[in-house]
């Protein structure tokens, strides 16, 4: 009976396996396992449900270097589907048209009694009469759905929507359905969606997260094309109305769980924008130059927690540099030193432990990330907010403290984390995602700024994760939480924390003005050969699996066209890619 049970797990993996990468790639990659670690070992990877990783995952420890050749060779196969300035061809445009995007539930869209929302339009006339006359016939193809109001007329106020577009612009057919979808129930006041613009013979699809205020406060990422139910705005004409201050004024006020649940995000594109390089120019300005938020006064300093093991070097610079600070910034720190041996790294922790501000506490027990973590604060006699710290952080830009205490002035913010660089300043943590079952990083190993997709690494924004190697958080919502999870020792700790606060209601902010150089898990790599180690943390993924399944399938706040964090790959609803040959209807591509 065990033997059956395994082989039919063996049979439903393999079958995954075939619908998402083909038989020919699965066949491949078996050859590959089987010379590599033998039939054996093959099958039992299989079975545990070990997946293939792609080279540079930060999973569980790989059983065997073979499986970084698999992993390299599956990065290598899949070819991006846009070149270095995130374009594609008119032609592939017309193919992925038809499968991008992911639909909210809704009803049978065959169903009589499902109709299309009504759109009152207004369009801001640039003087171009051919830009001019391109939207109204596009509005007109839209049939009775849709009109453009007239100079001075008033926003509808029985329910319709009104749409922002700019001369030029040309709204897709569906478009009066999909906001009919994504309004489904009738509590929607704002939608965005995502659209495409045209470069040449190129195309630029324009994929936008999901409501984000934050995001919007620092740069127009939805350029002025938002819809926004007539009823929700002051009375009054709309015919110069500026609809980002509009959008932010509706905003303010409203806690961020009403504003998630009002402002609604058609992930798919509904427009063919007149976006110019120059406008991308000008939001790519507004990001780079938009100064911090104020500070409140009174603020209280920090209890910094640092885990330590052997890294005497990087602690005593870490340290040394927050020592520096004003106690406004640190009250103290907290070095938490687990089975230290090394000699240096000793003497460090003595040296540093002298200072007042210091506190050291030494735990040999197992090694339990959260468990450890969760004692250094206890230990801190401070009452302000908690920076957790990795001993493999080299901050950058002099402010960065300032700057993530003042995003945590924000009253319903939980997390800010920062932008963290390799030591070759590739990205390494602009934020963090879930998607295709999994955690990732956002626009890792991207070079700035030519690489930054859609302000992603350079506008502050609200996310799902932020990582805990650099995460300052508000004491209450630590408590109120009970700290980390001790269920989880070795892995994804961080994660869980952030996506419970960010279920309470509250928000995690990425703050990329805040900037460190992070030297990657230097203090974990020695665990990694360890089987006990691989083992636990492949446990412990599995129980976050089924605490999180619902939200780590899709993030609200990653645009979701894309399989991959670094926006080159597509993806439609169930990761369907188009036929590669056929007929396409170039109308309305």
């Amino acid at each position: 009976m065990k033997y059956l049970r395994r082989i039919k797990a063996i049979l439903i993996r393999l079958i995954a396996a075939v619908r998402r990468r083909g038989v020919l790639r699965v066949a491949a990659m078996m050859m590959i396992v089987l010379r590599g670690v033998g039939p054996r070992t093959a099958l039992g990877l299989v079975a545990a449900g070990r997946p293939l990783p792609h080279a540079g995952d930060d999973r569980i420890g790989q059983p065997h270097p073979i499986l970084e050749r698999i992993g390299q060779a599956a990065v290598n196969d899949d070819a991006a589907d846009l070149d270095g300035d995130y374009m594609m061809r008119s032609a592939d445009w017309a193919r992925w048209r038809k499968v991008i995007g992911v639909h909210p539930p809704s009803p049978d869209p065959k169903d009589e009694r499902f109709k299309p929302a009504r759109v009152a339009i207004v369009v801001r006339d640039n003087g171009n009469a051919e830009a001019m006359e391109k939207t109204r016939a596009a509005v007109r193809r839209l049939g009775s759905h849709a009109e453009i109001l007239a100079p001075g007329d008033e926003a509808p106020t029985d329910g319709a929507f009104l749409l922002f577009l700019e001369a030029g612009d040309a709204p897709f057919k569906e478009l009066p359905l999909e906001l009919a979808r994504a309004a489904l129930g009738g509590v929607a006041e704002v939608i965005s969606f995502d659209m495409i613009r045209r470069v040449d013979d190129k195309v630029q699809p324009l994929f936008m997260p999901g409501a984000n205020p934050t995001m919007l406060r620092q740069v127009d990422y939805l350029f002025s094309r938002i819809a926004v139910r007539g009823a929700a705005l002051p009375k009054g004409s709309v015919g110069g109305a500026d609809p980002r201050a509009l959008v932010l004024a509706w905003t303010e006020g409203r806690p961020a769980a009403q504003v998630r649940g009002r402002w609604r995000h058609a992930a798919r594109p509904l427009l063919d924008a007149e976006i110019t390089d120059a406008d991308v120019a000008e939001r790519r300005d507004q990001a780079r130059g938009s100064a911090p938020p104020p500070r409140a006064p009174g603020g209280k300093g920090a209890t910094v927690v640092i885990c330590n093991k052997d890294k005497g070097n990087l602690l005593r610079q870490l340290v040394r540099s927050l020592l520096l600070a004003d106690r406004s910034l640190v009250e103290e720190v907290v070095i938490v030193a687990n089975g230290t041996t090394n000699f240096y790294a000793l003497q460090a922790q003595e040296d540093l432990a002298r200072s007042p501000r210091v506190h050291l506490l030494r735990d040999d027990g197992p090694f339990n990330f959260s468990r450890l973590t969760n004692a250094g604060v206890r230990l801190g006699k401070g009452d302000g907010p908690i920076l957790f710290l990795n001993d493999d952080i080299v901050p950058v830009s002099e402010d960065w403290l300032e700057r993530m205490h003042a995003r945590l002035d924000e009253p319903d913010v939980a997390c800010v984390g920062p932008l963290l660089l390799y030591p070759d300043e590739t990205v390494q943590h602009a934020g963090m995602f879930m998607g295709g079952g999994w955690v990732h990083h956002t626009m890792k190993r991207a070079r700035l700024p030519d690489e930054d997709y859609m302000f992603q690494a350079s506008a502050a924004r609200e996310i799902s994760v932020v990582t805990g190697a650099v995460l300052l958080t508000r004491r209450s919502v630590f408590e109120a939480m009970n700290g980390l999870d001790e269920k989880l020792a070795l892995h994804v700790q961080d994660v869980d924390y952030c996506l419970r606060a960010s279920a309470s209601g509250l928000r995690n902010v990425f703050d990329p003005g805040s900037v460190l150089f992070h030297v990657e898990s230097a203090s974990i790599h020695s665990l990694e050969g360890d089987f006990d180690f691989r083992r636990n943390r492949f446990i412990e993924r599995n129980l976050f699996g089924r605490r999180w399944n619902g939200l780590r399938q899709a993030d609200p706040f990653h645009p979701a066209g894309f399989m991959d964090d670094r926006f080159r790959r597509l993806s439609g609803p169930a990761g369907e890619r188009p036929k590669p040959r056929g007929r396409v209807d170039e109308t309305q591509a």
